[in-house]
């Protein structure tokens, strides 16, 4: 019959063992989460999911549209390079559909960072030991850092600056983001989370130690209330995205609107030829 660990370290000589001589969290760490609820913070492990099931839905979507539009701008570059003359309809139909692609390209990527935020939420809120949940917080600290200094204020703030005048106004857009980096840098101590990211998650210190100090250090109620609020920060950014893309729709409206009005003077301008006697 196999020994315990414990027994094991009895026969050695050694003190008997205890997870919680390390990995335990104090009670105030469940009476906060307790609490979370009451702030409008979701803990509801089935509603969560539901939330991830249907984000994922929406990714299979964005997949297709992303597909079509790759299609169709592949298409219409072609019928440009090929043409001996320059066609002005296509060229504003291929800057339309680089602009509308790029809009998708961002709903989808703040589609999973958000799902990937919900994800680690519900492993942390469905651990069934303190081990469990304190192995799991680190992940949070990492997905927070990125967030601060790469996903969100380079990634997606800077393309959707890229966007034309039409679609989006610039200073609004400059201002919106202003609000969102200073609530993204209350949320979390950054310095602490690129310690986290750079020595238990993301890499590893070679100091066993080191490690352990920090997993210590990890707040498992912190990393559910910091991937709460990260989540709502991007239904913000996804609202305005919505907005972004049903202006979208206003361009190609436009374009349309354009196209039928340079028909209609190329139409007139041949009727007039065609009324013209020649006195030969």
């Amino acid at each position: 019959m196999s020994m315990s660990i414990n027994e094991i370290a009895k026969e050695l000589g050694l003190v008997e063992l205890s997870f919680h001589e390390i990995f335990v969290l104090p009670d105030s760490e469940r009476e906060r989460i307790d609490q979370l609820e009451k702030k409008g913070i979701c803990i509801d492990i089935k509603l969560l999911r539901e939330i991830l099931e249907c984000a994922g839905k929406k990714c299979c979507i964005y997949e297709k549209i992303l597909d079509l539009r790759y299609e169709i701008i592949l298409k219409t570059k072609q019928e440009i390079d090929n043409s001996e003359y320059i066609d002005y309809a296509s060229k504003n139909f291929l800057s339309l559909l680089q602009t509308e692609k790029n809009i998708y390209e961002t709903i989808g990527y703040l589609t999973l960072l958000q799902m990937d935020a919900i994800t680690t939420t519900i492993g942390l809120l469905q651990a069934q030991n303190d081990v469990e949940r304190i192995m799991l917080s680190k992940h949070a600290y990492t997905i927070i850092y990125e967030a601060i200094t790469n996903d969100l204020s380079k990634n997606v703030s800077k393309e959707m600056h890229k966007f034309p005048n039409e679609i989006v106004n610039i200073q609004k857009l400059s201002n919106f983001w202003k609000e969102v980096n200073s609530i993204l840098k209350q949320i979390m101590d950054i310095n602490f989370a690129k310690i986290v990211r750079n020595n238990i998650d993301a890499h590893k210190n070679n100091s066993f130690l080191e490690q352990i100090a920090l997993y210590k250090k990890c707040q498992w109620a912190d990393s559910i209330i910091c991937l709460s609020i990260f989540s709502k920060i991007i239904d913000l950014i996804q609202g305005y995205m919505d907005i972004i893309n049903e202006n979208m729709k206003n361009l190609y409206d436009k374009h349309i609107a354009d196209l039928k009005e340079r028909s209609k003077k190329l139409n007139q301008i041949i009727k007039e030829l065609k009324d013209i006697q020649d006195p030969i």
